[in-house]
């Protein structure tokens, strides 16, 4: 059986190792991670200018090649017709590929 899904590619990802400033020299680096699991968290941490945006953060290293995706957003064929899936969808999209270069690590990072 065929797979009835509506597609679109979003762009690159990448993930570099992120710290806080606040940390004192004298204590260990205290690393960030976070795995969103709830759609509401993502538009959170989008919003919040999650990584190198964040004020209290700093880039810790390069680029982790390894962990670079192209993320799509995915819905069912039939379910996209729907207004309401529709409309998130295309949200959804319009918000990931607004902040397209942060994702992929090509916005410039303020690290003064």
């Amino acid at each position: 059986m065929g797979l009835n899904l509506a597609s679109r590619l979003i762009g690159d990802v990448a993930y570099a190792a992120d710290r806080t400033r606040s940390t004192p020299a004298y204590l260990p680096e205290r690393w960030i991670a976070a795995t969103v699991t709830r759609p509401r968290w993502l538009l959170d941490l989008v919003q919040a200018g999650a990584g190198d945006a964040e004020p209290d953060t700093e880039r810790a290293g390069d680029e982790i090649p390894e962990l670079r995706h192209r993320p799509w957003v995915v819905t069912n064929n039939d379910d996209c017709v729907r207004h309401e899936i529709r409309t998130l969808a295309d949200r959804l999209t319009k918000l990931l590929k607004a902040h397209q270069d942060l994702y992929a690590g090509k916005r410039p990072v303020k690290n003064s």
